[in-house]
């Protein structure tokens, strides 16, 4: 497939209606983009490769590196993550993913010094039930 512009129109052929490749896709047999590439200064630059499984799109590798997304069971994207694992984006929606918004992750969460926010350990609990058998919590 391919997007551009026709400055001169009254004929199919490009070599007289001047038309100007903006880029180029490959799709797959169900219309899925492939492999996209554009026009930049005259050149053909690739610019992403699509992995799909069925009708899902779970990975894309560009200029950037290699991404891979993961969906709920709705199909709509909930984290990407680089080819290591790596978070890069988290993503919330209302539901059936209606107003779907990605933020960037950052690599490490922050780090405060205030004992306020420090965790504490809370002491197991151990009471006894009706049966006299103690029972015991566990907070993790």
């Amino acid at each position: 497939m391919s997007t551009g512009t026709i400055p001169t129109w009254g004929s199919c052929d490009p070599a007289s209606n001047g038309y100007q490749t903006a880029k180029d896709s490959i799709t797959g047999p169900s219309g899925e983009q492939l492999t996209e590439v554009e026009n930049i200064s005259g050149v053909m630059t690739w610019k992403r490769t699509n992995v799909w499984i069925g009708n899902d799109l779970i990975a894309t590798y560009n200029a950037t590196g290699l991404h891979f997304f993961f969906n709920d069971w709705l199909g709509t994207r909930r984290v990407q993550t680089d080819y290591a694992g790596n978070v890069q984006l988290t993503c919330a929606s209302l539901p059936y993913g209606n107003g779907l918004n990605c933020a960037t992750r950052w690599s490490s969460p922050p780090k405060t010094s205030s004992p306020a926010n420090s965790a504490t350990p809370k002491p197991a609990m151990t009471t006894s039930g009706p049966d006299t058998t103690p029972a015991t919590r566990q907070d993790s």
